[in-house]
């Protein structure tokens, strides 16, 4: 599956953390190191098992860590309005 950035966000990284401005809801969310990754990784294109294999190489952990985790991260991002699943 792809995950689409949302065109009405804009983001701005901060030392380990980023933070999103939802320009449509003027909602904001601070992500931390992680999450900005994943964000940055979904918003350049890549789909959830090349962001999943980007992810355990950046982050030197196991990819069972990274699988368990992703997906809770990504439903939060596309509750929060940043992110939009296609197939």
């Amino acid at each position: 599956m792809r995950w689409k950035a949302n065109p009405d966000v804009v983001m701005q990284r901060l030392g380990d953390s980023m933070v999103l401005v939802n320009l449509a809801t003027d909602r904001i969310l601070e992500l931390n190191d992680t999450a900005a990754t994943l964000f940055e990784l979904i918003s350049s294109g890549l789909d959830e098992t090349e962001v999943e294999s980007r992810m355990v190489e950046i982050f030197d952990v196991d990819p069972i860590v990274v699988r368990s985790e992703m997906p809770s991260v990504l439903a939060s991002l596309a509750e929060q309005q940043v992110l939009s699943a296609h197939a």
